[in-house]
């Protein structure tokens, strides 16, 4: 039997890093590792699990100093076991509670760490202290990599997001009018952005919707209200859909036209792998920390455009249906995607890491 892994988590609700999360864990069980995973927040789980995997959940005291204590707890009985972490909130306790026991913890900074913290300065100090005794640091990009000291930069490992083995093949056929977007409806997202910025477009071709999917975020829980007025100012209400939040989410845009994604900072986002990995090209933002520059190549697979630039994001829409030729580059990118974030090629990374 191999060692045993236990991924930290608030919860399993739905969200890129959760996804991750889910095809790490599976990909790890049939490897033959004990996988587990503590729950420090709710029950909440969002995508399949491997029935093999276990759940130890927190249902008392769920303040950061009651999930420290718990997970603290939890590691005391369990020091053979290797933990993961995916959320900075979240590696801050779990490496709080890992204070003087000898355990391996291996955090992640899924977005950028400029902005995962508020700009509050004691707690980025004491993440880079925690940080310098995590056993290593796993980030996406180099830009998130270099906003740390040297110290961190010496134990970290980079790794890709992996595509879903279930992904639909690359669409062949006729794509439909569809311009799809997989966001929680956040302030992050800056969908005001992609709604002001789509609707000449939307008003030049009416057979084209926009369709967002995702749940909405209680921290704004105005926001679909708000963005719906922004679309009834701009002239295309009845053109603009909220899907919610659906568990087949690939299927549902796999065939769609363009794939958009208008983050203000973001780490690298799965929708936006996923879209380009079933051939789909993409108008994303360039935003911090220099995810989608990485994967979307100008002309090829799709265009960048500046963080808020309402403008160019417009434009960018209009160069994509106008290219007759976009579909057969995002078909031939497409396939070396695929290979590249296959699970088993980012399990074996990760395996790497924790061994």
């Amino acid at each position: 039997m191999k060692d045993k892994i236990v991924f930290v988590v608030p919860c399993l609700r739905s969200g890129g890093a959760e996804r991750v999360m889910i095809l790490l864990a599976n990909s790890l069980v049939e490897k033959g590792y004990r996988i587990e995973f503590i729950f420090t927040m709710d029950d909440v789980v969002s995508y399949e699990l491997n029935p093999q995997i276990a759940i130890s959940i927190n249902y008392r005291n769920r303040n950061p100093l009651g999930q420290i204590k718990f997970i603290r707890k939890y590691m005391r009985q369990n020091k053979d076991a290797i933990y993961i972490s995916f959320f900075t909130y979240q590696n801050l306790y779990t490496l709080i509670a890992k204070t003087f026991l000898p355990i391996k913890v291996v955090v992640s900074e899924r977005n950028d760490p400029r902005k995962t913290l508020y700009g509050r300065r004691g707690l980025e100090w004491l993440r880079s202290v925690l940080y310098s005794g995590a056993y290593k640091v796993v980030f996406q990009t180099e830009e998130a990599k270099q906003f740390f000291s040297r110290r961190i930069q010496n134990k970290s490992v980079m790794i890709y997001n992996p595509l879903s083995p279930d992904l639909p093949d690359i669409f062949r056929g006729e794509r439909e009018k569809r311009v799809v977007a997989v966001a929680r409806l956040n302030k992050q997202k800056n969908l005001p952005m992609m709604i002001s910025g789509i609707a000449d477009f939307l008003k030049s071709y009416p057979e084209m919707c926009l369709e967002i999917y995702g749940e909405g975020d209680p921290r704004d829980p105005d926001m679909k209200s708000d963005l719906l007025e922004l679309a009834s100012k701009n002239g295309i209400r009845d053109r603009v859909r909220f899907m919610g939040f659906v568990q087949n989410v690939t299927e549902k845009i796999c065939a769609a036209s363009i794939y958009v994604n208008t983050s203000n900072y973001e780490g690298i986002s799965n929708s936006m792998l996923e879209a380009l990995a079933m051939g789909i090209p993409c108008v994303c933002t360039d935003c911090p920390v220099g995810g989608a520059r990485m994967f979307i190549k100008e002309g090829i697979n799709g265009y960048l455009v500046p963080v808020g630039n309402d403008r160019e994001f417009s434009h960018a829409l209009y160069r994509v249906e106008s290219d007759k030729y976009m579909y057969k580059r995002c078909y031939d990118a497409a396939v070396v995607l695929r290979e590249a974030l296959s699970v088993d090629v980012i399990t074996e990374q990760w395996e790497n890491v924790v061994i």
